[in-house]
């Protein structure tokens, strides 16, 4: 396990050495002067607005000010010498704020040509704080407030064409069973995790109605969340995790089998939207796909109770643990080699620049 901890952290530092090495560093002509009116007639606060939620940006010198339904608001102050438009807000009013802000992200990246909605689903998780302002053009991070309490601060360069974050991520369990989000009790919730969302339908019937959703297409990321989010709502009843996974995956396999039905569950893979349009629903990425998995919890929980999950011999593992560290071995070396190498082509490039 030792060996395998040390090939993680070799791997993670090579990583960071290729990410930085390959900064986004492309420059765009942009005009500041036409971001308000942009904002004002985006896709997203045009929808907002007709759901009776008022968004709406003015702007006053270097200042960019966003308002939500005039009660919550962000100021964007924008430095000509650093090229930098900034804001910070408290952190326990982040959730209409990181709205107003979101849009705005998506806004700047789309007059620099990016697809509409290619940055908005990220911007209420975590991924722009692993990005750096320098080389990426946004980052967003949480700091200490001068009150003692914690801000979220955004930066942005607007004349830096803002990379489309790529790295989705499943929707684990941690995040459906966070403070800000009932699943087990709501009658409809939302969660989302990078471009992916789950969305939750509790019918007259009793039946649960589950979306999942992701852009382009449906992965074995859209089928780990979906799998874990049912597995957690059978789970709330007595039947253990593992148990509903597995019986899903001997019915369901993959998203390949299409429009399916097995004891407890009804698989519809040719959604083209959500049913109901909210807040939370307007506010995911462009060009999803859904699928939708009808749920009679009652029924799947006696199904799923009567697996039976074999567990490997202890002996088998411990083969496997010992051929698997020959590999990481050999492993190890390429990337130290390859760390090494890395590091020094960079070093002689900048000497020479």
């Amino acid at each position: 396990m030792k060996i395998k901890k040390i090939f993680l952290l070799l791997l993670f530092f090579l990583l960071v050495l290729i990410t930085k090495s390959n900064a986004n560093e492309e420059i765009i002509d942009i005009d500041l002067n036409r971001i308000t009116d942009n904002y004002n007639n985006y896709p997203y606060v045009l929808a907002l607005k007709d759901l009776g939620i008022k968004i709406k940006a003015t702007q006053s010198g270097n200042e960019y000010t966003l308002n939500y339904n005039d009660t919550d608001s962000v100021i964007f102050s924008y430095s000509p010498t650093e090229k930098m438009l900034y804001t910070t807000y408290a952190f326990s009013n982040r959730k209409n704020c990181d709205i107003l802000c979101s849009i705005f992200v998506d806004c700047i990246s789309n007059m620099q040509g990016n697809e509409i909605g290619s940055q908005l689903p990220f911007y209420f998780g975590d991924s722009f704080c692993k990005s750096f302002y320098r080389d990426d053009g946004i980052s967003k991070e949480y700091i200490s407030s001068p009150n003692g309490g914690i801000d979220v601060e955004c930066k942005i360069n607007p004349y830096i064409k803002l990379a489309v974050p790529q790295d989705q991520y499943e929707i684990n369990k941690s995040v459906f069973i966070s403070n800000k989000l009932d699943f087990y009790n709501s009658l409809n919730c939302i969660a989302k995790s990078g471009g992916l969302i789950c969305y939750k339908i509790v019918n007259n019937d009793g039946t649960i109605d589950l979306y999942i959703g992701q852009p382009d297409n449906l992965s074995n990321l859209a089928y780990s969340s979906i799998t874990t989010a049912i597995s957690l709502l059978a789970s709330h009843n007595g039947v253990e995790e593992q148990k509903t996974v597995e019986y899903i995956k001997r019915n369901y396999p993959s998203f390949d089998n299409g429009n399916y039905e097995f004891d407890g569950i009804k698989v519809y893979t040719d959604i083209t939207e959500l049913p109901i349009q909210n807040q939370d629903t307007v506010l995911v990425g462009k060009n999803m796909k859904y699928a939708k998995f009808s749920i009679d919890l009652k029924l799947l929980e006696s199904q799923a109770s009567k697996i039976e999950i074999q567990t490997p011999p202890a002996n088998a593992t411990v083969k496997s643990e010992k051929s698997d560290n020959k590999v990481v071995v050999v492993i190890i070396a390429f990337l130290v080699i390859l760390l090494v190498t890395g590091f020094v082509v960079i070093s002689s490039f900048k000497r020479h620049n």
